[in-house]
This record gives C-alpha cells, structure tokens and sequence, in this order.
C-alpha cells in the first residue's frame, strides 16, 4: 500500500509539472504559428525601416504597458509605388511580462474583409492608409479568417476611418515618398474584460520609408575559345551577379544571326552553353529585367583552318 502510494504521489507530481510546463508553453506561444516569407522582391520600390512601440496593450488605450516594439524591416512598397506588403514582427518588449504577439501581415490577400473602408494597405502621398493584421487575432492565427473566441480579431487601422474620433495615422510630413514617419495606429482597444479589445495606439514615430537600389547586374565572365574548326561546337562560359530571370546569348556572324538562346544564370555559379560554329562570330551575351540593364559583349574570334 505504501508503495503505491509513492508511485501515486510521484504520477501526481509528474502531471502537475507536465501541466505547468505546457501552461508556460501556452503562454510563450501566443503568437501565430505559422512562419511567412518575408524576402523582399527585386521589383520592390521602398522599404519600411525601424520599430514602432506597440505601447497599449488589453483594452486601456495606453502608450507604457510593454506590448513590445514592432519591426518593420519585412515590409515593402510593391511595383506599384503605394501598396504596402509583407510582415512586421511583434516581440515581447525588453521590460519582459507580454509574450510577443508575432507577425503582422500588410499584405493585400490577408486584409479582404477588413472592418471598413479600403482593406488594402498602401502608402499614398507620404501616408499610410488601409488596415494591417496581427495573424495571432485570427481563429487559425495564419492571417486568414475569423476572429478569436475571445472576440480579439487583429485588425490594426493604420488610418483615421468614418466614424472615428479625432484623426490618426502615421505620414511623412510634406507628402514625400521617402523620410520619416511620424504618427499613430490604432490597434483597438476599449474595456479589457469586453470583446472590443486589441493592441490600443501603436506609435510609428521615427519608421523611416526609403528607396530600394535595384541589385546592379553584371556579367562577370562570358568567354569561349579563341579558334576552333569549321562546325566544331564552341562552349562558351558564364557568370552572372544578380541575374534576371532570363539573358540571352546571340552569335552573329558577319551576314547572319547563327546563333540564339536563353539562359537562366545562377547569381555567381558559372553556366555554359555550346554553339555550332562555321565563320568568325561574335557572341554578345546579354542581360535585362525589371528595367535593370547590363551588357557585356565577348567577342571569341572563329577562324577557319
């Protein structure tokens, strides 16, 4: 009887434990599970930089309660130059007490449904407008779908919309498309015991908006040999730094095109391509996409023997 007793004791001390370590595993994980990507397109046109302070957390409104700081390094402007894309990132803030939050999702395909007005969010005139997303207020916490059984659904105003009181939202003063901004959010709030609660004002004083140089294309090699036979097959090599999709090699001989192609360079891994060659032919290769240019011609001489 002693005996299993102890064993029971022990068993019952064992769940305990494994109970409180899956409540601290609850708690550390408040955040939406899923892990996006976040690289940012060779066609983007302005990057979001720096931290807003995600200050007011539970319903208060407040500017201090330690939600945590809100990186916005995983966000960018699209093709278009106003539409706003990508993931900022929650964490807990340095004071320690909040778990993080996770990731906010600025992209167009998780905002459809927003609460009002235009979902998208874009950035027009040096302003923000539209809605963004903290994926961890949706029901599957991947940014897609319903709101949470305690009625927290996410949304986070990133501009003043009909029926507010007072005005908000971050703005690059004197309308410029590139500087910094200064500004608030809103990422709901009201009495901490009701459904109307969220992140409160999220203050993206000091974010600054810059451009994104266009990786610069080079071609670092292209050569083939220097004499070959009539009809023999030339390889002809190449390296490219920071590729477009395609580039295109063309031989040329002095009354024709006899040679055409297209490759798909690896940034830095040498490629090759062969080439039936009958005269002396010059071999351009060259390179363009998202209007970035570069055109480097190598010129093997091809003589007969």
């Amino acid at each position: 009887m002693h005996a299993s007793k102890k064993i029971m004791r022990v068993g019952l001390a064992a769940l305990v434990g494994v109970i409180f370590v899956a409540l601290l595993l609850v708690r550390s994980s408040v955040h939406s599970p899923f892990t996006p990507d976040i690289a940012k397109a060779v066609s983007d046109t302005y990057a979001l930089n720096g931290y807003a302070w995600a200050g007011g957390g539970g319903g208060s409104g407040g500017t201090d309660e330690g939600i945590g700081l809100m990186q916005l390094n995983g966000v960018t402007v699209g093709p278009d130059g106003t539409t706003l894309k990508g993931y900022a990132w929650i964490g807990e803030s340095s004071g320690g007490g909040a778990p993080p939050i996770g990731w906010v999702s600025f992209n167009t395909s998780d905002l459809a449904g927003c609460p009002s007005g235009t979902c998208s969010a874009t950035i027009v005139g040096g302003a923000l407008n539209g809605w963004a997303r903290a994926c961890a207020g949706t029901v599957n916490g991947d940014c897609t779908g319903g709101a949470r059984s305690d009625g927290w659904d996410g949304w986070i105003s990133l501009n003043t919309k009909a029926g507010d009181a007072g005005t908000y939202g971050p703005a690059i003063p004197g309308g410029l498309p590139t500087g910094t901004l200064s500004g608030y959010v809103w990422g709901g709030g009201g009495n901490s015991s009701s459904a109307n609660w969220g992140l409160g004002w999220i203050d993206f004083t000091g974010v600054t908006v810059t451009s994104i140089a266009p990786p610069v294309i080079s071609i670092t090699g292209f050569t083939g040999p220097t004499r070959v036979r009539s009809g023999s097959m030339a390889t002809l090599t190449y390296t490219v730094t920071n590729p477009p999709a395609s580039c295109s090699i063309i031989g040329q001989t002095a009354t024709t095109t006899s040679f055409s192609t297209n490759v798909s360079p690896t940034s830095g891994v040498q490629g090759s391509v062969q080439a039936q060659v009958y005269a002396n032919t010059l071999f351009t290769m060259t390179c363009s996409g998202v209007s970035l240019s570069t055109n480097v011609g190598i010129t093997p001489t091809v003589i007969e023997k």
